[in-house]
């Protein structure tokens, strides 16, 4: 018997193995198929999607400042 465990598929109900094409999530859980790693709706992923957005938009937005108006 081989002695290495066979990774199989995160997905909730699907327990395929993991072969050699596979899909990595951002939470690091594997899986089968693409249709497979929908992150909320398919393997109750924890990852924080909203965070990096918003991390990501600080990096690159730049910001707007107006000058200031003289007072008559």
């Amino acid at each position: 018997m081989d002695t290495i465990t066979k990774e199989r598929c995160s997905k909730n109900g699907c327990k395929k193995r993991i072969k050699l094409l596979f899909y990595t999530c951002k939470c690091e859980k594997k899986f089968c198929r693409p249709d497979h790693i929908h992150p909320i709706e398919e393997h109750d992923c924890l990852y924080n999607f909203k965070n990096e957005g918003r991390e990501i938009l600080k990096k690159t937005l730049i910001k707007v400042v107006g000058e200031k108006l003289i007072k008559i």
